[in-house]
């Protein structure tokens, strides 16, 4: 089993607070489950979520129908297997800028913020040292990915770099990393390390299948996780409605 002892816990509610005024929080055994939503592909035509504004704004629909009020978008970027379509920095901020413009226009409610999901490619080592990550909400915290049959030595490595950098890495859904799944006490030196983890809503709720469920509530339940997020990639498939995951865990944890 993981045990969080002698891990100091990273509480992410204290940085929502200061950085969304409206934040409201409920704490699960030291998890962070939030009307924030830090990881969603909503930002349309720029990687493999949205595929038109349509489409995002029933995304945001659905969210704030949810009772989500904040969202950082954050599209894929520095893949290497084609999910994101090779948009530089400039051009994804650009974007954001137009799509928020366009959403406020549309009556969208729901506050957005800038950010991406960085993926630890051959690529994340000139960004980090061009000072080119993409942060969310231009802050020090950076959403990283790996491969899901990454090796843990790499895994880890690119983790240590984004640190020595001066920022403070959110690793997104690490119960689907094979090698979290196979023993997900190699997470541990990630968060004495600094790192904040984000569990996807779909793990949650079975839908990335048992192994991923079964890691994801044991990452909640040792304390070692601080986020749950939608990762949503259409209004179908993965969608923005956070709900329903902090509905089930509410009701294993018996809180109200």
């Amino acid at each position: 089993s993981i045990m969080a002892t002698d891990i100091p816990f990273y509480d992410f509610s204290e940085y929502l607070k200061a950085k969304f005024p409206d934040f409201k929080v409920q704490k699960i055994l030291g998890t962070v489950i939030t009307t924030v939503d830090i990881h969603a592909h909503i930002l349309p035509l720029v990687d493999d979520g949205a595929d038109d504004f349509g489409e995002a704004l029933e995304m945001l629909e659905i969210a704030e129908k949810n009772g989500t009020s904040h969202i950082v978008l954050t599209p894929h970027h520095l893949t290497d297997d084609g999910r994101s379509k090779g948009f530089s920095k400039s051009q994804l901020e650009e974007k954001f800028k137009e799509f928020k413009e366009s959403a406020i226009d549309s009556g969208c409610e729901i506050a957005l913020y800038f950010g991406a999901e960085i993926h630890a490619s051959k690529d994340i080592e000139s960004a980090i040292e061009n000072r080119e990550i993409i942060t969310i909400n231009n802050t020090k915290y950076v959403l990283l990915e790996f491969n899901f049959s990454e090796e843990p030595d790499r895994a880890f490595e690119v983790t240590e770099k984004i640190i020595a950098a001066g920022y403070t890495p959110i690793i997104a859904h690490p119960e689907r990393y094979k090698f979290i799944k196979t023993d997900p006490s190699l997470i541990v030196s990630f968060v004495k390390r600094g790192a904040v983890l984000q569990i996807n809503s779909s793990s949650i709720l079975g839908e990335n299948g048992p192994a991923s469920e079964e890691t994801a509530m044991a990452l909640i339940n040792s304390g070692l996780a601080s986020i749950v997020a939608s990762d949503s990639h259409s209004a179908f498939y993965r969608s923005p409605d956070l709900s329903e995951a902090y509905a089930f865990v509410s009701s294993i944890f018996s809180l109200t």
